[in-house]
C-alpha cells in the first residue's frame, strides 16, 4: 500500500513540477480553457435568462394560473380548497351577458371576480378603481369602446343585460344603470381558453350582480405548488370534480419550443465546445510531442503507461478546476456587463439576471469539454510509446542567399526572410486569413441586417389580408379590425379601402409620347388587349387614418397633405412606382434584386395636375370626374417604398373618403378590403400568430399573406450568422495565434543566435529593436494588403 501511495505521489509531483517549469504552456492552456468556459457560461446564462423572461412575460399576458375549472360546483370548489398541492385559487361568478348577439361577441359577460383570481390573472386597471358598491362597475377598455363609453369614467352608463345565456334569444334584457368606476386593461382576447369565454368583461360587486339575477356559473382559477403539476391529473380523475378543466397558455412546455435565440444559443454552445476541443487537442498534443524524449526516458526507467496517463490526468484536473472557476466567474461577470445590450436585443428586461442552475450546467459542460480534450490528446502519448528508435534526421538543403548591399534594419530582415521564405509566406497568409474572415463577416452581417430592416419596412413584419378577389365579400369589418388590434404582440393594424368591385381607369392622353406611360400601356397589353393611354388601369387605395397616411406623406416627391386634409377625406396622392427593365420589357413591382438594375421614372406629372378618372357604374352609365392631384409619390429608391403591397403594384392613387362619394359608392365605408397587421419581433413567443389566425376564422374568407413567419426566419438566420461567424472568427483567430506562437517558438533559438552574433559584431541595441519593429510592421502590412486583395477578389467573383 505504501509503495502505491509513493508512486502516486511521484506522478502528482512530476505533474506539478511540469506546470511550474512550463509557465508559458500553462498560461496558454489555461487561457483557451478559461475562454471556452467563459463563453459557455454566458451562453447558459443567456438561454436561462430568455426562458425566465418570456415565461414571466407570458404570465403578464395570460396570467399565472395554470388551470381553470369551468362551471365549478360546490364539491369541486371544496376539493380544490382542501387540496394541499394547490398553491393559489380564485373564483369568478357570472350573472349575465350584455344584450346582443352573444355568439358574435363572446366576451360580454358581467360578473364578480375575487382578489385571488384578480392576482392570478394579473389583471390591471388602466384608470379608476374596482367597484365598491352595488351601483359601480369596472369594464374592459375594448368593451367600453365598442359601447361608446370609453371616455365616460366616473359617469353613469346604461347597460342591457340578459340574466341567462342558455337561450339568449328568448330572454328579455334587464336595463340597469351603473357608475363606471374603473377601466380594465384588455385581457379577454388573449385568454382564449375555450369556445365560450365565460370570464367577466364587466366586473361588479356581489350586490351589483344580484341586481341582474342569480349566479349563472362559477369558475375557478388554480395554480399548483412548484413540482406538483401531477395534481391536475388527479383533479381530472377525481370523482368530486365533474366539470371541465382547461389549461392556460402560460404552461412552460408551450414556451420553450417557441423562444427566439434559444436554439441559436444551443448551437453556439455546441460549436464553442467543438472548437475548444479542437484547439485544446492541438495545443496539448503539441505539448506531448515536445516531451517525447521525457516520456521515453520514463518508459525506459520502468514507468508504466497507466502511470503516465495518470500524470496527464493530474494535469487535466488542475487545469479543469482553475479554468472552470475563473471561467465561470468571468462568464457571470461578462454576462452582467453585456446584460443591457442583451436586453435591448430581446426587447425586454431580463427577470432572472443570474441563474445558479445555469452556473451548474456551465460547469458540467466545461468539465466535459476539458476531459474530452485530454482524452483525445492521450492517444498521442500512446502513439509515441509505440514508436521505437530515433527519428531520421531531416535533410537540409542549404543555399547561399543574396548579399546584403545596405546594412539597414529592413535589409537585414529581408535577408533573413530569404532563408525561410515559405515559412514566412505561410505566417503572412495565416494573418491575412484572419483579416479576410473578419472583413467578410462584417460585410455580410451588414448586408443581411440591411435586408432584414428593408423587409420589415416593406411588410411590417406581419400579415396582409385582402378580400379583393373573393366573390361577394364586402371586406373586413371595423369591429374585427379593433379586435385584431387588441392582440398582444400586435403593434398596429393598418386599414385600406380599395376598389374591390369597381373598375377605375385614368386618362393619361395628356402625357402621350411619354416613355414611362408608353411602357405602362405596353405592360397592360400583356394582360388586356384593349389597353390604351386614355384608360390606364388605376388602383384606388382609400386611407382614413392619419397614422397610415403618414407612411406615404413622409416620402412625397411633390405636394403636401395635412392631417386636416386626412380628417376631411379631401386628398388624392398619385403613386408612380419605377418600371424595371426585364426580358419582357419594363414591368412594375420591382423586386429587391431588380431594383438595382436600370428602371424608368416618370418626371412630367406634377402636383396640382388635374386627371380625368372614369368608373363604369353599369353597362349603360359611366361616371367621369376630374381629380386634382395633391401630391406625387415617386419611389426612387428601395428604402422609400411605402405601398401597403410589398414592392408596390403599378400606378395607384391614395385617396380620402370624399373620393368614393364622387362616384356614389357608399357600401365600402364600413369595411376594409385590405388590412395590414404589424407585429412586434417577439410576437411568435406571445402566441400572436395563433390568436390572429383564430380571429381570422371569425372574420370569414380572406386572402392571407404571412410575412411574419418569413421575417422570423430571416431574423434567426441573421442572428445565427452573426453569432456562429463571430465564434468561428474568434476561435479561428485563437488557432492562428497558437500556430504562429509555436512557429515563432521554433524560430526562437535561431533568432537568439543571430542576435548574439550581431551584438558580438558591435551592433547597437537600438538597431536590434528597430529590426524587431520593422519585422512586425512588415508582416502586418503585407497581411492587411494581402487580406484586402483576397477580400476584393472574393466580392468581385461574387458580383459576377
Amino acid at each position: 500500500m505504501r509503495k502505491e501511495k509513493k508512486i502516486h505521489n511521484i506522478e502528482r509531483n512530476l505533474s506539478f513540477k511540469r506546470l511550474k517549469n512550463q509557465k508559458k504552456y500553462s498560461i496558454q492552456i489555461l487561457g483557451i480553457a478559461i475562454l471556452a468556459c467563459l463563453l459557455m457560461q454566458m451562453g447558459f446564462q443567456m438561454t436561462t435568462g430568455i426562458q425566465e423572461t418570456f415565461r414571466e412575460n407570458r404570465k403578464e399576458i395570460y396570467g399565472e394560473w395554470e388551470r381553470i375549472l369551468l362551471e365549478a360546483d360546490s364539491r369541486a370548489e371544496t376539493s380544490v380548497k382542501e387540496n394541499p398541492f394547490i398553491e393559489k385559487h380564485g373564483s369568478m361568478q357570472i350573472y349575465g351577458v350584455l344584450a346582443g348577439d352573444y355568439f358574435e361577441n363572446e366576451q360580454s359577460n358581467i360578473g364578480t371576480i375575487d382578489e385571488d383570481a384578480w392576482k392570478l390573472g394579473r389583471l390591471k386597471l388602466k384608470e379608476g378603481s374596482l367597484p365598491k358598491n352595488e351601483n359601480e362597475i369596472a369594464m374592459e377598455y375594448s368593451m367600453l369602446a365598442s359601447l361608446g363609453y370609453a371616455d365616460r369614467l366616473g359617469e353613469e352608463i346604461r347597460l342591457e343585460i340578459i340574466p341567462s345565456v342558455e337561450f339568449s334569444y328568448k330572454e328579455e334584457p334587464v336595463e340597469l344603470t351603473y357608475i363606471l368606476c374603473g377601466i380594465i386593461r384588455d385581457y379577454q382576447v388573449n385568454w382564449d381558453i375555450s369556445s365560450r369565454h365565460r370570464l367577466p368583461a364587466g366586473v361588479v360587486t356581489a350586490e351589483g350582480g344580484e341586481r341582474i339575477g342569480n349566479v349563472l356559473e362559477k369558475h375557478m382559477l388554480i395554480k399548483a405548488r412548484e413540482g406538483s403539476e401531477s395534481v391536475y391529473e388527479d383533479l381530472e380523475n377525481s370523482e368530486e370534480i365533474l366539470c371541465q378543466i382547461e389549461e392556460n397558455f402560460s404552461d412552460g412546455s408551450l414556451v420553450t419550443d417557441n423562444i427566439p435565440f434559444e436554439k441559436f444559443f444551443d448551437s453556439i454552445r455546441l460549436f464553442i465546445a467543438g472548437a475548444a476541443i479542437c484547439i485544446l487537442v492541438i495545443t496539448i498534443s503539441h505539448s506531448i510531442d515536445a516531451r517525447e524524449s521525457f516520456w521515453k526516458f520514463l518508459h525506459a526507467l520502468g514507468m508504466e503507461k497507466k502511470q503516465m496517463y495518470c500524470m496527464i490526468a493530474w494535469e487535466a484536473g488542475i487545469y479543469c478546476v482553475v479554468s472552470i472557476m475563473l471561467g465561470s466567474v468571468g462568464g457571470v461577470l461578462c454576462y452582467k456587463g453585456v446584460l443591457p445590450a442583451f436586453e435591448k436585443m430581446i426587447g425586454k428586461l431580463v427577470v432572472k439576471q443570474i441563474s445558479y442552475e445555469a452556473v451548474y450546467s456551465g460547469i458540467l459542460y466545461s468539465a466535459l469539454v476539458i476531459c474530452i480534450s485530454y482524452f483525445l490528446s492521450c492517444m498521442r502519448l500512446n502513439r509515441i510509446l509505440k514508436e521505437g528508435g530515433a527519428k531520421k534526421p531531416k535533410k537540409s538543403n542549404s543555399k547561399r542567399g543574396a548579399q546584403i548591399t545596405k546594412f539597414t534594419p529592413i535589409s537585414v530582415v529581408l535577408h533573413r526572410w530569404r532563408y525561410a521564405g515559405v515559412r514566412k509566406a505561410f505566417q503572412i497568409l495565416l494573418l491575412a486569413s484572419v483579416f479576410v474572415l473578419a472583413g467578410y463577416g462584417l460585410m455580410e452581417a451588414k448586408k443581411k441586417e440591411d435586408d432584414l430592416k428593408m423587409f420589415k419596412k416593406m411588410t411590417g413584419n406581419g400579415y396582409f389580408l385582402d378580400t379583393e378577389t373573393i366573390a361577394n365579400s364586402p371586406g373586413v369589418r371595423k369591429k374585427s379590425v379593433e379586435l385584431l388590434s387588441q392582440i398582444a404582440g400586435v403593434e398596429s393594424v393598418e386599414t385600406y379601402k380599395t376598389n374591390a368591385f369597381h373598375s377605375f381607369t385614368v386618362d393619361l392622353s395628356a402625357y402621350s409620347g411619354n416613355k414611362y406611360f408608353e411602357e405602362v400601356v405596353n405592360t397592360e397589353k400583356i394582360y388586356r388587349e384593349e389597353a390604351a393611354i386614355d384608360h390606364v388601369t388605376l388602383t384606388v387605395l382609400g386611407v382614413d387614418q392619419w397614422e397610415n397616411l403618414e407612411r406615404f406623406t413622409r416620402n412625397l416627391a411633390e405636394g403636401n397633405v395635412s392631417e386636416e386634409d386626412c380628417a376631411n377625406g379631401e386628398f388624392c396622392i398619385l403613386s408612380l412606382p419605377p418600371l424595371t427593365k426585364t426580358e419582357q420589357g419594363y414591368l412594375g413591382n420591382p423586386t429587391e434584386e431588380e431594383f438595382q438594375e436600370s428602371f424608368l421614372m416618370e418626371t412630367e406629372v406634377k402636383a396640382g395636375d388635374m386627371l380625368r378618372i372614369s368608373f363604369q357604374k353599369s353597362a349603360q352609365t359611366k361616371e367621369e370626374k376630374e381629380i386634382r392631384i395633391d401630391g406625387i409619390l415617386r419611389t426612387s429608391k428601395l428604402s422609400d417604398i411605402r405601398s401597403p403591397y410589398p414592392g408596390g403594384s403599378g400606378i395607384q392613387v391614395i385617396v380620402g373618403d370624399r373620393f368614393w362619394e364622387n362616384y356614389q359608392i357608399y357600401d365600402i365605408n364600413e369595411y376594409y378590403q385590405e388590412v395590414k397587421i404589424n407585429v412586434s419581433e417577439e410576437a411568435d413567443v406571445l402566441d400572436t400568430e395563433e390568436h390572429i389566425l383564430r380571429n381570422l376564422k371569425r372574420i370569414g374568407t380572406v386572402n392571407l399573406k404571412n410575412y411574419h413567419q418569413e421575417y422570423v426566419q430571416r431574423q434567426r438566420e441573421l442572428y445565427s450568422f452573426v453569432g456562429m461567424y463571430g465564434i468561428v472568427a474568434l476561435f479561428y483567430s485563437i488557432m492562428v495565434f497558437i500556430v504562429l506562437y509555436q512557429m515563432l517558438e521554433a524560430e526562437a533559438y535561431e533568432r537568439r543566435k543571430s542576435m548574439e552574433i550581431f551584438r558580438a559584431l558591435g551592433m547597437e541595441e537600438r538597431f536590434l529593436v528597430k529590426m524587431r519593429r520593422v519585422e512586425v510592421i512588415l508582416m502586418s502590412s503585407l497581411s492587411i494588403i494581402g487580406g484586402t486583395v483576397i477580400l476584393c477578389g472574393c466580392y468581385l467573383m461574387k458580383m459576377r
